[in-house]
Parts: structure tokens; C-alpha cells; sequence
């Protein structure tokens, strides 16, 4: 078992896959599957087995808590797969703690220190080949030298704050691997922790930053003793070069005004996109503060808590940013109470452990007390929580304090080979359930890759491979699967339409209408669900449904445009010009769309639509204004004229008119009188 450990925590950042939406994720839970059905097997029919006072750990108990929890906040919600996800997981993991509480028992935790060494180093080695091939452009994909080797370099962990987030975890076992080796892997350990430092300083994470500066601090405070004048000036000198290390790279690159821009959140937290999903996830617990929502199910209740209300539609989150909200809001008050404590336990036994030792283990203990008030940092913060890497990390320093304080029964009692049985068949049902998820998750990402070239037949099928309301009913933002496969079969009857061939564009109509309708039911909150519900009622001339559909995207999402356009037209067609206005005028932010985005072409078509619509709308108005209209007839029309020729020119000014419209509470011809002074 020892073995097997060690070339499991060696292997892992190596586990990725690049053909899923997630290249980490789904693999490495089957990975994780594999061997604890693996280490399982051999404790089955070892003659030795688990002993059961660690079982009645509270640490333990908690932890079981924690998967109680959210079994029963998604028995009351309802299972989804994703859900379904989470709380196997969370069973693997328990499994995983008792395994190494029952190695760190009986062999200490020097056998592990090594591989979390190597461990730390693939992750560096792997992330520097990544800088070298960005600004090298060796592979050939980096076509354009953008901020990517901030942003989206991240070595095998998917995300650089994740990447560094790890790092930061294997720390305390590198340090202390220093202390208690010889010259060589001194030297091993120098090096990771200067790899270390060197990816903190180029991928610029905030959070692992304070985790850092916590970090040092904590070890101050237990070694203080151990300090000196000359200690601190090293200290001192050590933050003031990363500082200014980290600040010279960031003058050097087109993020120095990005990363000005964070600061200014951060000092204005109110206006930052943290602030946002904190706040929405807050109403969230208001809403079900005991339950919760059930596990998986915050991508999809985020919605309805105006998280996205100065969104474009194009981007969603896929998890509040902070474990401990994030917990909450899914699992409930329990689960949370559940979490916050398991931080508690390991911060109170690593303190005992600390006092009631000497030399090198009281370094130990002192290390596991700072890296778990650090990680809690990087958990308020961040999503540590949902990566395997990282809980197997912080599994092993919880297993590391508590393994000596856990102390034999004079008579001691294993746990029953039928609870590894049942311990077992949950992990190989993990593999067989992770393994389908894996599979259709390569068809997900083919399936996206196909709907931005426009192949709807792929798409198609490509989405009917993949879905199964078992395994994967929507994408990793909460984007239901027959969405996409309803867009690719309503494109085909828009081709088909215009091609003259009505019964086939009918048919394809129909069977988009099926696949919409069964997205809302698997998230009804889906503001491009909704658009497409909408638009295919107003194609069916029914157009009290689609406007209700209209106003439901558009109290989710205010600025967008689709629904915006459409709800428009459908009052255009209705002769209310006024309230067509209104809603296509509403938007605070114009343009909708950032330069960058403009470039391309489907924004640009939309641009388009927008300006076309305000143009038509506008005239209407126009027409009806002018037949009412006695006097300055001329004047108004010349005026009206004049934004039928400058699309930009219409929309300005036609936004200073409804600004005055709404100050005056008045309508848009006196508004217009007043705008130019034709009472005069």
C-alpha cells in the first residue's frame, strides 16, 4: 500500500486530459477510483485491517457528516449528475483519509515526503516548459503573444490559481524534507521551493500571495525563539526582492494595468466580480439556509439571484469562488459548520502536537499549523475544495497531525471486512460512473468545438451521444446539453427556411421546441433557454408566450441583446413604438460588446441586427408621430431623417430623448420637443 501511495501522488499531475471541457477533473476522480478500489482490495484480504479507533476520530465523524449532508440536502432537492459527482467524490475521499491515517500509523510520513517533492517539481518543470514554448512559440499555438502566460499557462492543474494553490500545499513537506535530509534532496527541495516562487511571481495569484505572507508570518510567531537579528533581515530582504520581482514583471507585461485594475476592486469590493457571487450565493443561503440546494446545484439556482444582471450572456460562472459559501449554499448549514471545522480539528491537534514535542517535529507541527491557516485563506477565495489534487494534499496534513493522536484500544477492533466491502463497491461504482462522464465529456467538448464552426449535423449528433440524464445533463456552466443540440436543429431549420424547403424547416422547428423545452425543465433560469423558447413561440404567432419568455431572460440578464432585439420586434409588430423603445433602449451599456469582441463575426451580425431593429422601430414612430402631428411636421421629420442616416447618431440621440422622457415622466414626442427646442 505504501508503494502504491507513492506512485499515485507521483502520477497525478500527470493525469490530464485535453479532449474534455475540463482537462483535470473527471480524470482524475476515475484516477483516484482506481486506486482506492486497488488499496482496498489488498486491505480485504491483508490479514491486518483498518483499526477502528480511526474511524471514531471526530475528525472522521465530521467528515461524515460533511457526505451526510449533502445527501440529504439532494435527496430533498432532487439528484442530479453532477451532484451525484460531488458526493462520490466526497466518498472517495473519506476512504482516501482512512487509508493514509492507517499508513502514517504504522510507518510515519517520511515515505510520503519524497513524492510530494516530486510532485511539487513535475508541476514547476511542466509550467516552465509552458513559459518557454509561449514566448518560444515552439508548439506553433501560440499565434498571438497576449497575457496568456499569465492567464492560461497553469502546467497539468487547469488553472493557474489552482496551480499555485497546490504548490503552496506541498510546502511544508518540502521544507521539512530539507531539515531531515541529506545534501542532495537539501539541494531537490531548494529548488522546488524556488520553482515555486518564481511561477507565484509570474502567474500573479492573489490569493496564494496572502497565503504566503500568512504563511511566513504564523512560522515567526512559533520560531520567534529561534530568531534572530539576522533572521529577520534575510526575511525582509527575501519579500522585498519578490515584491519588487513581481512588480517588475508586471511593468514588463500588458498586465501591469490589469493587475492595477484588481487592487482597485479589491479596495472597492463592492464593484468586483467577487462581490457579485458572494452576494448572489448569500440570497442563495437566505433562501434555504439549513438544506441548501443540493449538491451541483449553485450553477443552476445562480441565476435567479442577479448574479448576471450586468452580464452580456456570453460568460457564466461555474461556482462562487469561496469554499465555504460554496458549501453552504449546497449542502446546507451543516455541511458548512462541517468543513469550517475539519480546519478547526487539524489547527488545534497540530498546535497540541507543536507543545508537546521537540526539534524537528515540533518544525513539523509548526508547518502544518501555517500551511492550514494559509489554504483556509486560498478556500475563502477560491475553489480548492472541487480538485482532487488539493484535497488529497490537505487529506494527507490532516492525517499527518492527527495519526499520533490517535491511539490504540487495548483490545483493538478492525473495521468489519463487510464495511470495506461496501467501501469498495462504492469506489468501483465511482469508476464505472466516472468513466461514462469521461466519455461523454470528450463528446460535450467536440460538440462545442462543432457549434463555433457552425456544423450542425455534428453538433447533433455529437450531443445525442452525450446526453443521458444519468450522467450529463447540462455543461460544467449550468448550460443544459440539449440546448446546444436544440440550437443545431433550430440553425437547420432556419437553412432549410430560407432554401424554400418549409415541411423539413417545420420538422427541424419541432424537434428544437422539444429540446428547448426539456432544457427549461433542467434549468429554468437559462437566460439563452428562455430566448429560444421565446423565439420559437413568436414564430408560432403565439406572442403573449413569447413575451413572457422575453421579460423572464430579461429580468435575469437587463443588457441582453437577443432577447432585447426580439422583444422589440414583437411590439414593433404589435404598433407599440413606444414600449419597443423602451425595451431596446434599455440597456445602460452601449455598445454591448468590447472591441475585441467585435472583431468577430457573429458579434458583428448582432451589432447589426440591433442597429437595423433601432432603425425600423425609430421610423415607425416616426411615421405615427408625424400623422398625428400638426405643426413642426417638417422639422420633426428632418430630425428623424437625419437618424436614419447615421445608426450611431440615432442611437445617442435617442437615448438623450428617453433620458429626458424619464426625468419628465413624459412621452417621446414632448420628450423630443423639449430635446430640440421645437416649441420655439
Amino acid at each position: 500500500m505504501k508503494r502504491l501511495l507513492q506512485i499515485f501522488i507521483i502520477s497525478l499531475p500527470l493525469v490530464t486530459s485535453f479532449s474534455t471541457l475540463d482537462p483535470t477533473l473527471s480524470i482524475r476522480i476515475l484516477f483516484l477510483a482506481i486506486f482506492v478500489s486497488i488499496v482496498l482490495l489488498i486491505v480485504l484480504f491483508s490479514k491486518d485491517g483498518i483499526d477502528m479507533q480511526i474511524v471514531k476520530h471526530p475528525f472522521s465523524i465530521i467528515y461524515l457528516a460533511l457526505i451526510c449532508s449533502y445527501l440529504i440536502s439532494s435527496y430533498v432537492n432532487g439528484f442530479t449528475p453532477d451532484g451525484h459527482v460531488i458526493i462520490l467524490k466526497l466518498c472517495l475521499f473519506y476512504v482516501f483519509l482512512l487509508l493514509v491515517l492507517h499508513l502514517f500509523r504504522e510507518f510515519g510520513i517520511e515515505f510520503i515526503l519524497k513524492p510530494i517533492l516530486y510532485f511539487s517539481l513535475i508541476i514547476s518543470l511542466l509550467y516552465f516548459v509552458q513559459v518557454v514554448d509561449f514566448y518560444l512559440d515552439v508548439s506553433g499555438i501560440y499565434t498571438e503573444k497576449t497575457n496568456l502566460v499569465f492567464n492560461t499557462l497553469s502546467s497539468t492543474m487547469a488553472n493557474k490559481n489552482l496551480m499555485a494553490s497546490v504548490q503552496f500545499l506541498c510546502l511544508p513537506f518540502i521544507i521539512y524534507l530539507y531539515a531531515i535530509s541529506n545534501k542532495f534532496f537539501k539541494t531537490l527541495c531548494v529548488v522546488a521551493i524556488l520553482l515555486f516562487v518564481l511561477s507565484l511571481v509570474l502567474s500573479q495569484t492573489r490569493a496564494v500571495f496572502a497565503a504566503i505572507f500568512v504563511f511566513v508570518f504564523v512560522m515567526m510567531l512559533f520560531n520567534r525563539s529561534f530568531l534572530n537579528k539576522k533572521h529577520y533581515i534575510y526575511i525582509f530582504l527575501s519579500v522585498i526582492l519578490f515584491l519588487g520581482a513581481s512588480f517588475l514583471l508586471l511593468k514588463q507585461s500588458n498586465r501591469y494595468d490589469v493587475f492595477v485594475h484588481k487592487i482597485e476592486k479589491l479596495v472597492n469590493f463592492s464593484e468586483s466580480g467577487r462581490y457579485k457571487l458572494y452576494n448572489s450565493t448569500f440570497q442563495m443561503i437566505q433562501d434555504k439556509p439549513i438544506i441548501g440546494v443540493g449538491a451541483g446545484n449553485w450553477k443552476v439556482e445562480a441565476w435567479q439571484y442577479g448574479l448576471y444582471k450586468d452580464n452580456i450572456g456570453e460568460s457564466f460562472a461555474q461556482r462562487p469562488h469561496n469554499d465555504f459559501l460554496w458549501t453552504w449554499s449546497e449542502g446546507g448549514v451543516v455541511a458548512m459548520i462541517s468543513y469550517l471545522l475539519l480546519f478547526l480539528i487539524i489547527l488545534r491537534e497540530s498546535y497540541l502536537r507543536y507543545n508537546n514535542s521537540e526539534g524537528k517535529e515540533r518544525l513539523l507541527y509548526s508547518l502544518l499549523f501555517s500551511v492550514t491557516v494559509g489554504y483556509a485563506i486560498i478556500s475563502f477565495f477560491d475553489f480548492p475544495m472541487e480538485r482532487v489534487p488539493h484535497n488529497i494534499l490537505f487529506l494527507i496534513i490532516a492525517a499527518v497531525v492527527l495519526s499520533k493522536g490517535i491511539k490504540s484500544a487495548k483490545k483493538k477492533i478492525e473495521i468489519p471486512k463487510y464495511i470495506i466491502v461496501v467501501f469498495f463497491l462504492i469506489s468501483t461504482y465511482t469508476i464505472t460512473f466516472s468513466y461514462n462522464r469521461y466519455q461523454k465529456e470528450i463528446h460535450i467538448r467536440n460538440a462545442i468545438d462543432f457549434k463555433g464552426e457552425g456544423s450542425n449535423n455534428l453538433l447533433i449528433k455529437a450531443i445525442t451521444v452525450a446526453y443521458d440524464p444519468d450522467y450529463y445533463e447540462m455543461d460544467n456552466t449550468g448550460t443544459p446539453l440539449l440546448w446546444y443540440r436544440g440550437e443545431g436543429y433550430f440553425n437547420l431549420s432556419t437553412i432549410n427556411e430560407i432554401k424554400g424547403r418549409y415541411k423539413k424547416a417545420k420538422e427541424y422547428q419541432d424537434m428544437a421546441f422539444s429540446d428547448f423545452k426539456e432544457s427549461y425543465i433542467v434549468n429554468p433560469n437559462h437566460v439563452h433557454v428562455l430566448n429560444n423558447l421565446a423565439t420559437i413561440y413568436e414564430m408560432q404567432v403565439e406572442r403573449k408566450k413569447a413575451k413572457e419568455y422575453y421579460y423572464k431572460a430579461l429580468e435575469i440578464i437587463p443588457t441582453l441583446k437577443e432577447s432585447r432585439v426580439n422583444l422589440a420586434v414583437i411590439l414593433f409588430y404589435e404598433k407599440e413604438y413606444e414600449q419597443a423603445l423602451d425595451v431596446i433602449l434599455e440597456s445602460k451599456v452601449y455598445p454591448f460588446y468590447s472591441e475585441r469582441q467585435k472583431k468577430r463575426q457573429n458579434i458583428k451580425e448582432k451589432i447589426n441586427r440591433y442597429d437595423n431593429s433601432l432603425k425600423v422601430i425609430v421610423n415607425s414612430w416616426a411615421n405615427s408621430l408625424i400623422n398625428k402631428s400638426e405643426e413642426e411636421t417638417l422639422r420633426i421629420k428632418n430630425i428623424l431623417n437625419s437618424f436614419d442616416k447615421k445608426p450611431d447618431f440615432a442611437e445617442k440621440r435617442m437615448r438623450e430623448i428617453k433620458k429626458i422622457k424619464d426625468n419628465e415622466q413624459c412621452d417621446y414626442l414632448t420628450a423630443l420637443i423639449k430635446r430640440y427646442n421645437l416649441n420655439k
